[in-house]
């Protein structure tokens, strides 16, 4: 084998920050999946530590308070999944998810050894397994997006329970049995702590499991569960036995050289919060289930979208109209103008193109009305996709001479901008050289958000207000005292620009041929100049 390392020094030495020396053959997408060696979050194989260093016992007595606490960090764990995290960095960490045949069941039913582990924990640890099971198999089913709102990599390890459900309940009912009965010494808060969680986990397998609802009034079982949620209290005292029973390292167990993203497990109190919130929600569907089948639900709300009003115009059409009109300054000017294309009967080319205009325009406001019930990469993707159509609408308002619904349209546009750009700073999105033009970029729309609004008063208005101050002080600040990473060659730092706001830039062609830019277009020139007056900013040379 050759030794290559004095040839690659000696290539690199004049590489510019940001570049790397390659082969010819190799393609952007081989640098998409390329791993970055030596990193921890990327390499799982380089961390210092790849195991815990406490020894754990499947059948160890454990006391009351480990055993709430065992019961609280299993369900923080299963909450982090459900909200985006891989399982090998929460539901796996438990360790007893991988020994769940291995906790002895009691062999005489009269005995009163261990009987909290041997009883009370096997059930709950049955349960556990049986809710992941049948969560995974609903996500599988392709009605979410894999890699945004789950990870359905299991990573070899087997997640299918073979008891079935009311097999896994009349465990769960046993141990509730001995919890309740005389032969339980444990104290009374304890005992009643203990079994809050078993009913709420053996509830929410009832719920869950499809093939128990039709013999179940499933409202009966998330009324019990709300009762049950409200009582708990969670358990933050942790000993070396409660302890052993999760291992953080299990990622570097299952799989090495990974990327893998930071994991941020919740606290107690907000996963049974988050859970008390579900149950909340599905006891509102219930409600909603009562008067009618799903199917007819979603029957009514589409004819409710559909219906006309009483003066002819479509519901989703009033809505959409008041989302525009409450940006407008003139709003009986954006109405009139709305209602003459509706009751326009020309069939001229101008009176049509007006018409699918008016169309468009309405479902792209609709869609600004809904577009915060997805999930942060989708919704950042929409923003982005968003303001490109609703350039496109502003554009065709002013081609149409009605230039006040085209700065209204325009209002909306860079709320969907300021929304994205704060996106990619929650998404992580934005390496540490590049942080300061991205604070430049968010006060760059909020400034123009606040231009082209003075007159508006609404929540969106402030909010703009709000972060066009706040990117004013992280641009001084980070003037002041840059972030500690290499600099990025001229050349290499104009070409990352324009591949980041290229969406921004698409060109928009009117009916006619021509082209046209209108609205806040982010351009190399401005940032470079805006820097520079930052650099040369007294107030920064006095932080400093």
């Amino acid at each position: 084998m050759q030794d290559i390392t004095s040839w690659l020094t000696q290539q690199c030495d004049e590489l510019p920050y940001g570049e790397l020396a390659k082969p010819s053959s190799f393609s952007m997408m081989d640098a998409m999946k390329g791993l970055q060696m030596m990193d921890s979050k990327m390499d799982t194989g380089t961390r210092d530590k790849l195991q815990s260093t406490q020894l754990f016992d499947p059948n160890a007595n454990i006391s009351a308070e480990d055993l709430c606490f065992i019961m609280d960090r299993m369900l923080a764990l299963e909450v982090s999944w459900y909200r985006g995290s891989n399982l090998c960095q929460s539901v796996y960490s438990c360790l007893y998810f991988h020994n769940l045949y291995m906790i002895e069941a009691p062999s005489d039913p009269l005995a009163t050894g261990n009987l909290l582990t041997q009883l009370v924990l096997r059930a709950y640890i049955l349960l556990f397994c049986k809710s992941i099971d049948f969560a995974y198999t609903e996500f599988a089913k392709g009605n979410v997006y894999e890699g945004e709102d789950c990870w359905l990599d299991h990573y070899g390890v087997p997640l299918r329970v073979s008891e079935d459900t009311d097999t896994v309940v009349a465990v769960a009912d046993d141990a509730l049995g001995w919890l309740e009965s005389e032969e339980c010494q444990l104290p009374v808060f304890l005992k009643n702590q203990l079994v809050y969680r078993l009913v709420f986990r053996r509830n929410f397998l009832q719920y869950i499991d499809a093939s128990t609802l039709s013999a179940s009034p499933t409202r009966q079982i998330l009324l019990v569960m709300k009762l049950a949620a409200e009582e708990i209290k969670p358990c933050e005292s942790l000993s070396d036995t409660a302890g052993s029973a999760f291992d953080k390292y299990m990622s570097s167990y299952l799989r090495q050289s990974m990327p893998l993203p930071d994991f941020r497990q919740l606290d107690f109190d907000q996963s049974w919060g988050e859970m008390k919130s579900m149950v909340r929600d599905l006891l509102r569907v219930e409600t909603l289930l009562a008067s009618g089948g799903w199917d007819q639900w979603s029957t009514r709300f589409t004819m409710l979208c559909d219906e006309r009003a009483d003066s002819g115009v479509y519901k989703s059409d009033i809505l959409a109209t008041e989302g525009l009109v409450q940006e407008s300054a003139n709003t009986n000017l954006v109405q009139v103008v709305l209602e003459s294309v509706t009751h326009n009967t020309s069939f001229s080319s101008q009176a049509q193109s007006l018409k699918v205009w008016k169309v468009l325009l309405l479902k792209d406001v609709l869609t600004t009305l809904a577009i915060a019930s997805q999930n942060g990469p989708r919704q950042r993707r929409s923003l982005i996709d968003l303001s490109h159509q609703l350039r496109e609408r502003a554009t065709m308002a002013e081609y149409q001479a009605i230039p006040h619904i085209s700065q209204t349209i325009h209002l909306l546009r860079l709320d969907c901008m300021l929304d994205a750009a704060l996106g990619a700073l929650d998404l992580e999105l934005v390496h540490p050289a590049d942080e300061r033009e991205a604070w430049w970029w968010i006060r760059t729309v909020a400034k123009a958000r606040i231009r082209g609004g003075t007159e508006s008063s609404t929540i969106r208005a402030r909010w703009a207000e709000a972060w066009e101050s706040i990117g004013a002080g992280m641009e001084i600040l980070l003037t002041a005292i840059p972030p500690s990473s290499l600099p990025i060659s001229n050349s290499t730092q104009k070409v990352r620009f324009a591949l980041k706001y290229k969406h921004y830039s698409k060109a928009i062609y009117m009916p006619d041929g021509t082209k046209r830019s209108i609205g806040v277009v982010p351009t190399y020139e401005d940032w470079i100049r805006s820097q520079d007056e930052m650099d040369n900013n007294p107030v920064c040379a006095y932080v400093i």
